[in-house]
């Protein structure tokens, strides 16, 4: 779970000593000169041929605004190949997932090692991923995306039959399909289901990719 404790999140990362206080809240994101250092490692470590250099290596531990959720969750969606062992390979760039802080992060989803990374909840298990492997998604672009056929939504809590055939009714009523999505799903604001691209897409994805 997230720490909220001040004394709680200072003791849980004694060993690292990356907790740090700031705006009254406990934080383990790095420091400014932290960072700094951090950065500096890994374009020397690039240099030496010891690591190969990626754009989102500084993402790991200083991710931008627009790739940080909320501590409650939101909707991800998948931008690249996950580097990670089957079953984890079933999930491919475009699929959406709700996604939440991995336990043991502060109130911002730093971990004690001042990493950032989020929580996925697929239905092959839970992996964690790195910012520059996914982006957030707001609700009203996945139901619009859904609504023009590109993606395909797969409920948790009901059954795609069931979704369908009320989506017909409101619809027969005058309502958009889009605006009958919003009156079902609501905000979109907890995990309901994932989404993934429609099969065609998916292989021009694979094959751009390639």
């Amino acid at each position: 779970m997230a720490y909220e404790d001040e004394d709680e999140a200072l003791d849980a990362s004694a060993a690292s000593g990356k907790a740090r206080v700031v705006n009254n809240k406990v934080t383990f994101e790095m420091s400014e000169e932290d960072k700094n250092i951090e950065k500096n490692l890994i374009i020397q470590t690039m240099h030496m041929g010891k690591q190969p250099f990626h754009p989102g290596n500084f993402e790991m531990f200083d991710p931008d605004a627009g790739k940080t959720i909320p501590k409650k969750g939101a909707y991800v969606m998948i931008l690249r190949p996950l580097p990670i062992a089957p079953p984890f390979d079933k999930i491919t760039p475009g699929m959406v997932f709700w996604a939440k802080h991995p336990q043991g992060t502060d109130s911002r989803g730093f971990d004690a090692k001042g990493y950032y990374k989020v929580e996925l909840f697929t239905p092959w298990g839970t992996p964690h991923v790195w910012p520059y492997e996914y982006s957030p998604i707001q609700g009203s672009r996945l139901v619009a995306l859904y609504d023009a056929g590109e993606l395909l939504f797969h409920p948790q809590h009901i059954e795609l039959a069931s979704l369908e055939m009320r989506l017909y009714y409101l619809m027969s009523r005058g309502i958009s399909k889009e605006q009958a999505l919003l009156l079902m799903l609501g905000k979109l604001n907890k995990n309901i289901g994932w989404w993934e691209p429609r099969q065609d897409l998916k292989d021009r994805i694979a094959q751009w990719r390639d």
